[in-house]
């Protein structure tokens, strides 16, 4: 028989839990407490349960109160709510349909009920939600199975395992916060990167953001993975960074020669090889040349066209003609197609990519950009130390 003081336990650990998230890549955070939500009905009478979930969610809304403003607050008691009355319900339907089933069977259930209310709460987050919720599935399924081990530990043991079985939990929360500042850490880095060729009075300042901004989208619309975006967009912020002078030789000046100065620099600074493989394979400005893939295409379109229009949205229609004269293989022409239906579709494509470019070159104007150059010829504004095998 579980007492009250045991009750009032399980409602504050589901409050703290609901107010601990585990950091998704590419954004985005995941409540800690969906774990809870998953084993607490299979282990909990419906009476009881409710109890627990409407004080625990109490609890957590009140303390997240304090330090957030009110939409954090609605966003998390709806979205809790959510997946606790999913959770509940389906594990109720189960032990009644199956006349008190194994507490796996419910458990299993309701952490399937709980999953279910967090993609549909997932997909009705924006257009890029499907893209978000597939680099959130590890996460999911982590907490699915943890929800499922701590409802049958506590079953079978008692609640003293229930600090056994959250230990694992815990560790996949600290290995994902992890991720998520290195993945945050490397496009601050990439950014600052772009940011050289500029500084050095090669290339206008604001290119690489605009350009990048453009093949997000350009890249989202043929249907790429958030992986293989990110890819794309960091080729495209570094495009540029061949063309920078880091050893005595003279700066290169060739598209190719610039694509693969950049993809060495990359090597030898020990980023993803597969950023300087797609680098390498796709030469800004090096028209006439068939692009070897679709993702080499989307950065050489995305570069291409905000050469041509800048900071400028009453140049878009230059840019859509330069962008289709020069497309003479297929990958071009689907990575235009894809830019084409975005500017028809998307009014304010071009102001957005303008922003993005113009935080940079607000960034930017504590430096004397023309002294710079001056004083560093031939792009040779920052040295590269190479990396030893």
């Amino acid at each position: 028989m579980i007492d009250a003081a045991a009750l009032a336990g399980a409602a504050v650990v589901l409050a703290g839990s609901l107010l601990v998230t585990i950091p998704v890549p590419w954004g985005g955070q995941v409540p800690l407490g969906l774990t809870l939500a998953m084993a607490l009905p299979a282990l909990l009478p419906a009476g009881r349960l409710a109890a627990v979930e409407v004080a625990g969610l109490v609890l957590a809304l009140g303390l997240r109160h304090r330090t957030s403003v009110r939409p954090d607050v609605l966003c998390l008691g709806a979205r809790s709510a959510l997946a606790m009355a999913a959770g509940g319900a389906v594990a109720a339907g189960v032990q009644v349909a199956s006349d008190g089933p194994h507490v796996l069977a419910v458990a299993a259930a309701a952490a399937g009920a709980v999953l279910v209310a967090e993609v549909a709460w997932a997909l009705a987050g924006g257009t890029d939600a499907p893209r978000r919720l597939r680099s959130a599935l590890p996460v999911y399924l982590t907490l699915g199975c943890a929800g499922t081990l701590f409802a049958v530990a506590v079953d079978e043991v008692g609640v003293a395992m229930a600090a056994v079985t959250a230990f694992p939990l815990l560790l996949t929360r600290v290995a994902f916060r992890r991720y998520a500042e290195a993945t945050s850490t490397l496009e601050q880095t990439v950014r600052a990167l772009g940011l050289v060729p500029e500084l050095a009075g090669l290339t206008p300042v604001g290119h690489s953001e605009r350009s990048a901004h453009y093949a997000a989208v350009i890249a989202a619309e043929l249907g790429f993975d958030r992986p293989e975006i990110d890819r794309i967009v960091t080729a495209t912020r570094l495009h540029r960074l061949g063309a920078v002078r880091h050893d005595e030789t003279d700066a290169p000046t060739t598209p190719s020669e610039v694509a693969a100065s950049g993809a060495r620099i990359l090597r030898e600074s020990g980023f993803p090889g597969a950023v300087a493989d797609l680098l390498q394979s796709a030469p800004a400005d090096g028209y006439g040349v068939a692009s070897p893939t679709l993702a080499a295409a989307v950065v050489r379109v995305a570069t291409a066209f905000d050469h041509a229009v800048a900071d400028d949205p009453t140049a878009t229609d230059r840019g859509l003609a330069l962008v289709s004269v020069v497309s003479l293989d297929r990958f071009d022409r689907q990575a235009a197609g894809a830019l084409l239906t975005l500017v028809a579709t998307q009014p304010d494509l071009i102001t957005g990519a303008v922003a993005a470019g113009d935080r940079f070159r607000q960034a930017a104007e504590g430096f004397d950009l023309e002294r710079l150059a001056d004083e560093h010829p031939n792009g040779a504004l920052l040295p590269f130390t190479h990396r030893r095998a």
